[in-house]
């Protein structure tokens, strides 16, 4: 059976039991129980998250950075320039070949945003910033033999209330949709037949409160925003 690793922030959270329940006849995934959060991240810690699993071997990776790398806090530029981000995913993948030297390396892009979700003076993103470094990792990637899942047109232009919150897509719907996307992926990366995979019931995966707004979690205090004690 093969054996697939998921890395990823908390969008990659969203659907990997879904992936898991998916793909139980043709494959054993793992994935960090943690949030993967950004690329340093990632650096500093994928080896610590895949001993923990007791991963020493793989078939295929499947990894996604950059919404926390595209974020904005209080007016300032992004949490990494770009020319940090393209450097950050080289040396990812470098990273993944010396952990599993034979699996197969599979991008996902940065999924939309919901930029009107966001507390501007605050935390913020625009897809304008996420279509640029998704462009970035299109560009830098396939150089080095990966594969790139396109999750960012998969769910541009879905109705609002596949959304979760401004970010988060943890609702029955998305779930199925990034799921089955993921897992199909997955099957043609290696040579896997689709009609193997699962249907879960996507009705469990329903669950919209796992993302709760910002403009509903947080208040201003003086020139700074706090989280309300409601939601500590």
């Amino acid at each position: 059976m093969k054996k697939i690793l998921l890395i990823g922030d908390s969008i990659r959270m969203g659907y990997d039991h879904y992936v898991q329940e998916s793909m139980a006849n043709v494959a054993k995934v793992y994935f960090p129980k943690e949030n993967c959060s950004h690329t340093t991240a990632i650096l500093r810690m994928i080896h610590c998250w895949t001993d923990d699993l007791k991963l020493y071997e793989a078939d295929a990776v499947h990894f996604n950075a950059g919404l926390w790398d595209t974020v904005r806090i209080y007016g300032e530029d992004t949490l990494l320039r770009p020319e940090t981000y393209a450097y950050n995913l080289e040396r990812i993948v470098k990273r993944i070949h010396f952990l599993f030297p034979n699996a197969k390396v599979i991008f996902a892009t940065s999924t939309p945003v919901q930029e009107e979700g966001y507390i501007d003076a605050f935390e913020t993103r625009y897809n304008s910033d996420v279509e640029a470094f998704n462009q970035i990792a299109c560009e830098v990637l396939p150089k080095h033999g990966v594969l790139i899942n396109d999750l960012y047109h998969l769910m541009k232009g879905v109705p609002a209330d596949y959304y979760s919150d401004q970010t988060h897509f943890y609702t029955a719907a998305a779930t199925e949709r990034l799921g089955k996307q993921v897992a199909r992926t997955l099957c043609q990366a290696l040579d896997i037949d689709e009609s193997l995979l699962l249907t879960p019931d996507s009705a469990k995966y329903h669950c919209p409160m796992r993302g709760i707004p910002d403009k509903e979690a947080y208040v201003q205090q003086g020139h700074i925003y706090v989280r309300k004690e409601s939601y500590r």
